[in-house]
């Protein structure tokens, strides 16, 4: 093994007596591989714990990581980046030490080069440079060199025990992984890592440090949380707001902190509470934002946001099976969302479950937004507890989105087709919404005749007297922009039926000009071309019926 590369050691004034305050920062990876950016982090916090244990406090005292980076965070400083002579004199300025240590850290086929540098805050001076290199197995011998060399420097030298221990690039990269969830307060995924390699029968003392490192943490979360538990006004407004800006660690804690102060028989709170937690964990523990989604439809199955984050929950892990479990029994029931009687009857069951006397304030959550439904307390009898009423329209158009988003053809097919498929006559504007999407899937799945007959049935609807006591007349029809639509559709099962002369004849009826508002402003002619290349790249639709299509209406 290659040992020492280069050593410029120079006198350091003044350290007789008086207490040194030293910095030691992550070193930077100059490997350009970032599986090994951890190292820097390794080999900064091993240097930390070496030094800081074997020589006094009295006369050196170094800075925890943590605290150099609270303040690198609130300088907005990059932490291992960049950190030249110059920006190691400034930052020592910042933070009142006397010397700042960098370094950096290169890998290549397992054999790493690690220098490092002492910057004197003072005279801005180099004052203590050295460079190891060596295996990456022998990363101990690497660090307690630098850490022996750097003690002498400052006329304290040490000896380190563990110097000739051997150790591997994957325990070191696993190692650098818990300072990360240290570094970001995530103290459950930090133990979960250590005991996955105890586990692993891992024999490494630097991990066991760790833990200490942990309960630390773990004392300063319960103070910074009582702090927060004694301050925070309004818990949603500025949980809010940090989901917002993309902080959803804040969120969730915010959150937590208005969950706590939640009675637990405040059915209206707690609907609020999990669904803003299963947004926001959605983004950083999809397993706990799951928790949370089966938390509110266990007290409301047809929530319609819950139903929602619960399929991009399910989405995100790869559980695409149950997706369908969910969005059939939604779709199939949704006579029951804007029932009084199934609303109460759930909750009812809720609370005889939980062992609760009574449930008090009502409320749930509509169009995004939340709003009191009656405020009924059973305790006083006030309010009337068969109010419920939602849009249900609003509540079948957010089911279709999400089985649009989430189902493949087929399975958007087989639950859409429940519901709607057998039906002699569409009875009203819901199932008309129902049918309108089952069209589109059966052209998307090259099902001319069915789409056709999907169509043919909605655009009877659209003629008949169920539609005018849907406020639908034969003087607005036109305007119902899926009026037109169907009749569109309809035209391209047509075309994929081979029947083109039918097919030119709806075409022609309406001007290329004429814009969709609900189609992101396209114009007619727009989404001509839009669905014929989506039907010719999912190889329903020939290139010669393509062109031949575009050639007839003059399409260039």
């Amino acid at each position: 093994m290659k040992r020492l590369l280069f050593i410029l050691f120079f006198c350091i004034p003044c350290l007789g007596f008086s207490q040194l305050k030293v910095a030691i920062l992550d070193f930077e990876n100059t490997s350009g591989v970032d599986k090994y950016d951890g190292l820097g982090k390794a080999m900064s916090n091993m240097l930390i714990t070496d030094l800081k244990n074997n020589i006094h406090p009295r006369k050196i005292v170094f800075m925890e990581r943590s605290q150099l980076n609270k303040i690198l965070d609130e300088q907005s400083i990059q932490k291992s980046k960049n950190f030249d002579k110059s920006t190691a004199v400034n930052f020592g300025k910042l933070v009142g030490v006397d010397f700042v240590i960098i370094g950096s850290i290169y890998v290549l086929d397992k054999h790493c080069n690690i220098t490092s540098r002492m910057v004197n805050v003072e005279t801005s001076e180099i004052t203590h440079s050295k460079g190891v290199d060596g295996s990456i197995n022998n990363w101990m011998t690497l660090k307690s060199n630098l850490a022996q060399e750097f003690a002498n420097a400052v006329n304290n030298p040490i000896s380190l025990e563990n110097a000739d221990q051997t150790t591997s690039e994957g325990v070191l990269v696993q190692y650098s992984k818990v300072i990360d969830a240290i570094d970001e307060n995530n103290v459950e995924k930090a133990e979960s890592m250590i005991s996955m390699m105890k586990d692993l029968g891992v024999d490494f003392e630097y991990i066991d440090l760790l833990s200490e490192d942990i309960e630390k943490l773990k004392e300063k979360l319960k103070e910074l949380e009582l702090e927060l538990e004694i301050s925070v006004t309004d818990p949603i407004g500025a949980a809010d707001n940090f989901y917002e800006s993309g902080d959803y660690v804040n969120s969730i804690k915010y959150l937590k902190v208005g969950l706590k102060r939640t009675e637990k028989n405040d059915i209206g709170y707690l609907i609020r509470y999990y669904y803003y937690l299963s947004r926001s964990y959605l983004e950083v523990d999809v397993e706990k934002s799951l928790i949370y989604c089966d938390s509110i439809l266990v007290i409301y199955p047809y929530f319609e946001l819950g139903i929602e984050v619960k399929c991009q929950a399910l989405h995100r892990m790869g559980r695409f099976s149950e997706i369908s479990e969910i969005l059939k029994p939604a779709l199939n029931n949704y006579e029951d969302y804007g029932s009084g009687n199934i609303f109460y009857a759930s909750l009812k069951k809720f609370k005889t479950d939980r062992g609760f006397k009574y449930l008090d304030g009502y409320r749930t959550i509509n169009n995004g937004g939340f709003f009191e439904i009656s405020l009924y307390d059973e305790r006083k009898g006030h309010g009337d507890p068969h109010s419920f009423v939602l849009n249900q329209g609003r509540y079948i158009n957010n089911i279709i989105n999400l089985i649009h988003l989430y189902l493949p053809v087929k399975e958007s097919i087989e639950c859409l087709s429940s519901k709607i498929g057998t039906v002699d006559e569409i009875q009203d504007y819901n199932e008309k919404e129902i049918a309108f999407s089952l069209g589109w899937f059966y052209l998307k799945n090259n099902q001319p005749i069915e789409s056709i007959n999907v169509y043919k049935k909605i655009f009877n609807y659209f003629h008949s007297e169920k539609a005018q006591e849907d406020y639908i007349s034969p003087e607005n029809i036109k305007q119902f922009q899926e009026y037109k639509m169907s009749n569109v559709n309809l035209a391209h099962g047509y075309l994929l039926l081979g029947d083109t002369k039918s097919a030119l004849e709806i075409y022609t009826l309406y001007k290329f000009t004429e814009t969709f508002s609900n189609f992101g402003g396209l114009n007619t002619k727009e989404v001509y071309l839009q669905d014929w290349e989506e039907f010719y790249q999912d190889g329903i639709l020939s290139k010669q019926k393509y062109n031949e299509i575009k050639k007839k209406l003059d399409i260039k």
